[in-house]
């Protein structure tokens, strides 16, 4: 698989990838506003796959 191609994807706001970046990023902002004062760990799990 061509990983650069792939990512390309990402730049076409209709595609299956645009749409998955933006509800991660919507629930990481929410998960932070919601998050109790204080310092809070972030972890990416962005790579993993099943």
């Amino acid at each position: 698989m061509d990983w650069r191609v792939w990512h390309d994807e990402y730049d076409r706001p209709d595609s299956r990838l645009a749409r998955r970046l933006r509800v991660v990023q919507e629930q990481t902002r929410q998960a932070l506003d919601d998050a109790p004062a204080g310092p809070v760990k972030v972890i990416s799990l962005c790579g993993a796959r099943a």
